[in-house]
């Protein structure tokens, strides 16, 4: 784990947005270097980390889902085989709309492609650690069409129960056979 003062994404310019809290949240799957894990915040500047609003949050959940992604990328891992069988990733949609989406479970922003089940899966490791269960569940003041992970378990988004079932999968997969709690980790419970 390398704790850097700030991670750089074109060589110059120092980066201190929650997206460069460890160089690992991006979405390519070349994004990290082999067995190092480099992370933003090694510096006096983590005193200052509660001066923007949620920013402790936010890197809390990138870091933690940077590293259950790297544990994933590496193999050490492996997304099992009936999180697959729980969404349809062949089918075409009639209508790209984030209603759709969310009928068939997927919890991502995805314009005009259907995820695979790897970027399905990393799309619900990353809700869930970075996502209050609270936050999750409140559909307040939402519609279908809000692309934000906000009551994304609630009856407004989660017309199908596709979504509950996925994010049942996910985090009993990880209590179960790791003994780690995402949601807990979304809620920054310690």
């Amino acid at each position: 784990m390398l704790l850097c003062s700030s991670i750089t994404t074109n060589g110059t310019t120092p980066q201190y947005t929650a997206q460069q809290d460890c160089y690992l949240t991006g979405s390519g799957n070349g994004g990290y270097v082999y067995g190092n894990f480099p992370v933003n915040w090694g510096s006096s500047r983590i005193n200052n980390i509660k001066g923007a609003a949620d920013s402790a949050a936010i890197f809390r959940g990138n870091v933690n889902y940077a590293f259950l992604r790297l544990a994933t990328l590496r193999g050490k891992i492996l997304r099992p085989a009936g999180f697959d069988a729980l969404s349809d990733y062949t089918t075409a949609f009639a209508a790209y709309t984030q209603a759709e989406y969310y009928k068939r479970g997927y919890v991502g922003v995805f314009p005009y492609y259907i995820p695979g089940a790897a970027l399905d899966w990393e799309s619900f490791l990353k809700t869930i650690v970075q996502n209050s269960y609270a936050y999750l569940t409140d559909g307040t003041g939402i519609t279908v069409t809000d692309a934000t992970f906000k009551g994304i378990l609630s009856p407004v988004k989660d017309v199908s129960g596709a979504i509950r079932r996925k994010y049942n999968f996910v985090t009993n997969f990880y209590k179960t056979n790791y003994n780690i709690d995402l949601q807990r980790i979304g809620n920054g419970s310690r």
